[in-house]
């Protein structure tokens, strides 16, 4: 379709480039949701009560379930300092295209890849500090229930984003 000198742009190319972008942006967007609708201590109870059957493969569970509810949580604040360091780029005037590649991953990918390191060890300092403790003889201050209204957003979500991921 277009070709210019080393780079070959194809339909198939920007198709499956579509298709892809389509499921990062649904991911990013679900995250959103996710993290402005359910409180984080919620979040990482569902994710254990949906995790448990890996406790008899001896994985640790809690574990798991808080990194992936803090991983969800940061998806969003990631986003918005991405959006931040691109913004303060163009203000300073900087051009941003494919044809400088190196440029965009010195002035945007490394401050959001060092800027996500900065506040995941202020994170962990923190909880360290305030005697955070995944102890299995701990006590559950809220049980979840399922009910219907969980089986029936859960057969929505999926056949909402069936399409986007065939």
């Amino acid at each position: 379709m277009y070709s210019y000198s080393f780079l070959n742009i194809y339909i198939e190319g920007l198709e499956s480039g579509t298709i892809y972008m389509t499921k990062i942006l649904t991911v990013l967007l679900l995250a959103t949701f996710i993290t402005n609708c359910t409180k984080p201590t919620d979040l990482t109870e569902g994710l254990k009560f949906f995790l448990y059957p890996l406790k008899y493969v001896g994985l640790p569970v809690k574990d798991i379930a808080t990194s992936i509810s803090i991983t969800i949580t940061f998806i969003p604040v990631i986003y918005d300092e991405a959006i931040k360091i691109w913004n303060a780029q163009l203000i300073r005037g900087g051009k941003i295209s494919i044809k400088k590649f190196p440029i965009i991953v010195y002035s945007i990918i490394l401050p959001i890849i060092l800027n996500t390191i900065e506040r995941s060890e202020k994170l962990a300092l923190t909880m360290d500090l305030r005697g955070y403790n995944l102890n299995p003889k701990e006590i559950q201050f809220n049980n979840l229930k399922w009910t219907f209204k969980d089986t029936f957003l859960i057969f929505t979500s999926l056949l909402l984003l069936l399409p986007k991921f065939l």
